[in-house]
């Protein structure tokens, strides 16, 4: 049986995601090990470090026209045992790259993401949308 790439949420989001940011390259479910090297000079701790690494994804990583890592987006959904969310912001942290969290429940609309995604890059927030029927309500009411 054919299986969905998307769950319901990755659906949605990537649906707004590409909607918010048409001049975007938007991947779903990156390797951290795409986006991230080791850099211990310990060849046993760097190792370890990669091991670290593989297997652990994100859900979307957003790049620019000239293909330039603007952020990764992980949407909150797996807790480990201590009841955290488990995330890779560390790594990110480490690796100066933007990290953009998203509860499940709670996904942005389109604006609320262009608004989230414009200052890690050269896109422009929304301008709010006003339409010549809400105008012309406005002038009636």
């Amino acid at each position: 049986m054919k299986k969905s790439f998307f769950d319901k949420e990755q659906q949605i989001i990537f649906r707004r995601l590409r909607r918010a940011l048409p001049n975007c390259y938007i991947f779903p479910k990156v390797d951290l090990i795409a986006l991230l090297k080791p850099i211990n000079v310990d060849s046993k701790a760097k190792r370890a470090e990669q091991v670290d690494l593989e297997g652990r994804k994100i859900d979307f990583a957003i790049f620019d026209s000239y293909m330039h890592l603007l952020c990764v987006i992980e949407l909150n959904s797996e807790v480990g045992e201590d009841g955290k969310y488990l995330t890779n912001t560390s790594y990110f942290k480490t690796a100066g790259i933007k990290t953009i969290r998203w509860e499940r429940r709670a996904l942005p609309l389109y604006e609320q993401i262009l608004r989230t995604v414009a200052p890690f890059s050269a896109l422009t927030a929304p301008k709010p949308d006003i339409a010549p029927s809400t105008v012309a309500r406005a002038q009636l009411v």
